[in-house]
């Protein structure tokens, strides 16, 4: 599973990523499937943080920047627990995994 996770970070945000821990799994639906996200914590070593990385198409990413808690407040992000709860969760060092229920996936 880490070589997944990986290749995924590579694929979507050109990041190179130790992964650490599961923090968090998340249930998508639209009308043809449904999707079950694992979220990853971990430690970069190396790569460029960009939102141009051959997947990021494919996964609806625009956008690719790391934000303070403070530079989040207001802005659309997905997770939606990354607003409050990830805090919370990173300084407890992810301790065990959250479930995030499930949500329309938004195909726009």
């Amino acid at each position: 599973m880490h070589a997944a996770v990986r290749r995924e970070a590579l694929e979507e945000c050109g990041l190179e990523i130790e992964p650490l821990e599961i923090a968090y799994v998340e249930d998508l639906w639209d009308k043809d499937a449904r999707i079950c996200k694992i979220w990853f914590a971990g430690r970069i070593v190396g790569g460029e943080l960009t939102s141009s990385a051959p997947g990021a198409a494919a996964e609806r990413i625009v956008e690719a920047a790391f934000l303070s808690r403070e530079e989040l407040a207001g802005k659309t992000v997905y997770p939606p627990v990354l607003h409050e709860q990830y805090w919370t969760d990173k300084a407890s060092g992810f301790n065990s995994v959250r479930y995030l229920g499930i949500r329309e996936m938004i195909t726009e």
